[in-house]
């Protein structure tokens, strides 16, 4: 009758019969008979065995304390003594808090379960049909209280209907986990503790949230004084107890592969089995959760986990030798931290996944689910490939990478290189390879839109953008609010590995009940996310990365791309590396955002090196395959993207790959022929300036004499412009002189002045090597010499690697300057040659 009344009287009386003839009887024998489920490798080995007795230890309630006791009744069910199974008082509190917070009053924050309903809510009744199970409850819960005495009930409560969080069911298994104590030592701040948790058990884990578990424990500690369990005196000392004075060291590890094991469990079977429940028949009517169905019900779950690629990244992961010098911070925990994940790019199984350091107590957190920045590990994913996709431009588009300044949510905002350099105009190719970040974005903001980024970001399974980082332009170069979980960029680079079709991650591919019934199985689910050509195309650049970019020190032995990515002020670095049958994520870093990764390149390297020639030691990794819609290579002009003329220099040509219909048919006409006067880089000007500013040669005038002046090539682009220090690009240097000369217009250029040695000039020594020759043929001559003192100094010098450029937000990685020095040194060479034209750069 009071059921009755308290759902809503008669209008309710049909549905309280009706739902009392399927209660299910309260039989505590049946706690203990369970069938703990099995976890297997591929080949059906078993891996672990998800014993809940193997977490529990049963004790009787004389054994527990009474503050322990009183604890749980404090905080759960403060009329425990009192009431005949449920609390009316109780309920219709929580009731009208529930509506008014939901507008459902079995839905909310306020829980007004008494213990006995909890009782046999958490172990013999099932979530499903809300309004029925409540019904259940309050029935079994009465005839509970009928049946059994108080203290039996209290103690069938704490060892089956209580749990505390990483696999730990019951008080004792509890008390031995977190202090590594029999339950009958517990003191009063650890029973304060333990009760605490077990309303939001991963929430209030004083390992995963020590801060909530501690605001959670003073919650209880103010009940227990309220109700006159402790005095003022045991409240205070209790709370002044700090959580590391109470808590164990870390205990061994529960099974093998922590990490990987984990995320089968709470991120994947169990969202799996919860969709189960109520509609698969096999499965038993009275199952209450998926932690029930795991643990008491004998299911088998296949995975695709490779346990000696798993034993070998957890041992590489593992050794002090592959990060910066280690220290332990105040919780326990080895820092800088890692996360790495290798899969199938073609099956998205997952192979092996380590979540981080040192796996225990303190350090349970699987770092492959947290996000952090990714830096430059982005512009592939949201950036240059949807820019491809979408036809805004190809590997040979030209991008100027000079000083910019955008407009970005009413700020500035001017994005630097990590070099603080200009490269000026620059291939796509080139920029993706080298990591710059202007031209980055440039294509975001000019080209493709920040919003159709972002969208492609999603399609390649990054679940992370926020509303701001749609409309962000930092967002091109790893600048997101919330960053991305490095599952999610392994499985965006497996979508590249896979020829632009992604499939989704996953560590499970099969369940079955106890009786061998498939109760899950993994379907094919396959989402074109780019084109075959865009995948090729952006694949090739990134195979360039590995060769002579950024990741250039990753040492493989098989065809491999890569792409590197560094954080804002080198919080975080990344590496990413991928075969058509293979892809390998790592991240470095520190669980703090104010510590710089020291050294990141060699220590991202060496692992993704030796986790990928590990797992594809007794393999041939195939070559990755250009699709038919490809053209080239065709020969273009590196600053302006078109076909290679005549007058572009030999230097500036290189060859590139093009969508079918992207082929650029006209000719390069970025280079123009200027006729120059070579007299002021022998002459000092009206005041004596002979600075290397005044040796420049100047447009040639119509005063000039012939033997003075030259035909060069020069690059005709836009000014691009100077930073407030000065800087501009380094290509400026190749633009034609914009004054002209007029050294000449007097006719002031005698002959005896030429003749002068002071003035640097020997063109007309009385030496054998120029005596009969004019001025051409003697410049024509010097110039050959510095070609050839040139090659020495290229020869000397040999193939230097590139090394990380990229930053994650206005910076780029941690590399040597000695590609911009180079470069320089080139754009020197050509065009501020003392003695002589470059004969590459003229026509």
């Amino acid at each position: 009758m009071l059921i009755i009344l308290f759902l809503g009287g008669g209008t309710a009386f049909g549905m309280v019969v009706a739902a009392l003839q399927t209660v299910p009887e309260f039989e505590p024998g049946q706690l203990e008979a369970t069938v703990p489920s099995k976890i297997k490798d591929p080949d059906g080995n078993e891996i672990v065995r998800l014993d809940r007795e193997h977490q529990r230890e049963e004790v009787s309630l004389d054994q527990v304390p009474d503050h322990v006791i009183e604890a749980f009744i404090a905080i759960e069910d403060a009329r425990f003594e009192e009431h005949f199974g449920f609390d009316v008082r109780g309920i219709s509190r929580a009731a009208v808090n529930n509506f008014q917070e939901t507008g459902n009053p079995f839905k909310g924050s306020q829980g007004g379960s008494t213990i006995t309903q909890q009782l046999v809510k958490n172990t013999f009744l099932s979530p499903k049909r809300l309004l029925e199970r409540k019904i259940h409850e309050a029935w079994l819960a009465l005839h509970v209280e009928r049946t059994y005495t108080k203290e039996e009930i209290m103690e069938y409560y704490l060892n089956y209907a209580t749990y505390f969080h990483h696999n730990i069911y019951g008080i004792q298994a509890a008390s031995n986990f977190y202090f590594d104590k029999d339950v009958s030592d517990l003191d009063v701040e650890e029973g304060a503790l333990l009760a605490g948790i077990i309303r939001h058990p991963s929430r209030l884990s004083p390992h995963n949230n020590p801060d909530h578990s501690k605001q959670r424990q003073e919650t209880v500690l103010h009940s227990m004084k309220s109700q006159d369990f402790i005095s003022e005196s045991e409240f205070n000392k209790a709370l002044n107890k700090e959580l590391d004075e109470i808590l164990a060291s870390k205990p061994e590890k529960q099974y093998p592969y922590p990490h990987f094991i984990d995320y089968v469990i709470n991120e994947e079977a169990k969202p799996i089995l919860e969709d189960k429940i109520g509609s698969v028949e096999s499965l038993p009517d009275n199952v209450q959760n998926a932690e029930d169905l795991l643990y008491h019900h004998g299911l088998t779950i296949h995975t695709t986990i490779d346990r000696e690629l798993q034993s070998y990244s957890e041992d590489i992961m593992d050794n002090p030798e592959n990060y910066p010098e280690t220290w332990e911070d105040e919780m326990g925990v080895l820092q800088p931290q890692g996360a790495l994940v290798v899969s199938d790019p073609n099956t998205g199984e997952v192979r092996a996944m380590v979540g981080g350091r040192d796996y225990g107590t303190h350090n349970m957190v699987n770092r492959v689910t947290s996000t952090r920045s990714p830096g430059s590990a982005m512009k592939p994913i949201n950036v240059y490939a949807p820019a491809i996709e979408e036809g805004k431009l190809t590997p040979g588009t030209v991008i100027d990478d000079a000083p910019s300044s955008w407009e970005d949510g009413g700020d500035s905002y001017e994005p630097e290189n990590f070099t603080n350099t200009f490269r000026g105009l620059t291939t796509v190719r080139e920029a993706l390879v080298d990591s710059l970040n202007i031209p980055a974005v440039r294509v975001y903001d000019d080209r493709l839109g920040t919003e159709i980024g972002a969208e492609y970001a999603e399609k390649f399974g990054v679940t992370t953008f926020t509303e701001g980082d749609r409309h962000n332009l930092a967002a091109s170069i790893g600048g997101l609010t919330k960053g991305v979980k490095p599952l999610e960029l392994t499985e965006a680079y497996g979508t590249l590995a896979n020829n632009g079709i992604r499939v989704e991650n996953h560590t499970i591919t099969k369940i079955e009940d106890r009786y061998g019934n498939t109760i899950y199985e993994r379907e094919p689910d396959y989402d074109v996310v780019i084109s075959e050509e865009t995948s090729w195309l952006i694949t090739d650049i990134l195979q360039d990365v590995v060769t002579e970019g950024t990741a250039a020190s990753l040492n493989l032995n098989f065809p491999a791309a890569a792409k590197t990515g560094t954080s804002n002020n080198f919080r975080d670095a990344w590496l990413v590396g991928y075969t058509p049958n293979l892809v390998a994520s790592f991240w470095l870093g520190y669980d703090y955002d104010d510590i710089q990764v020291q050294n990141r390149t060699h220590f991202t390297t060496n692992i993704i090196e030796n986790v990928m020639t590990h797992a594809l030691k007794d393999e041939n990794p195939p070559e990755f395959q250009k699709p038919d819609g490809i053209e080239g290579p065709i020969e273009i002009s590196e600053k302006s993207g078109m076909r290679a003329s005549d007058k572009t220099p030999s230097e500036y040509t290189t060859y590139e790959f093009f969508p079918e219909d992207q082929i650029p048919t006209g000719e390069c006409d970025i280079f123009v022929e200027k006729k120059v006067c070579t007299a002021h880089k022998y002459s000092d000007n009206e005041e004596g300036d002979n600075s290397a500013s005044n040796q420049e040669p100047k447009l040639a005038s119509d005063n000039c004499p012939p033997e003075a002046t030259e035909t060069r090539v020069f690059l005709d682009r836009d000014d691009p412009g100077f930073t407030d220090d000065g800087r501009t690009t380094y290509d400026a240097s190749l633009m034609p002189p914009e004054e002209e000369c007029t050294l000449h217009e007097k006719g002031d250029f005698p002959e005896d002045e030429l003749e002068d040695e002071d003035n640097g000039l020997d063109f007309f020594d009385d030496d054998d090597d120029h005596k009969g020759e004019d001025l051409e043929d003697i410049l024509e001559d010097e110039d050959q010499e510095d070609e050839e003192i040139d090659d020495e100094v290229e020869e000397s010098h040999g193939d230097e690697s590139s090394q990380d450029r990229d930053n994650g937000t206005d910076q780029d990685e941690d590399a040597s300057e000695e590609k911009e020095e180079e470069n320089e040194e080139e754009l020197e060479d050509t065009n501020n040659n003392d003695n002589a034209s470059d004969d590459e750069n003229t026509s």
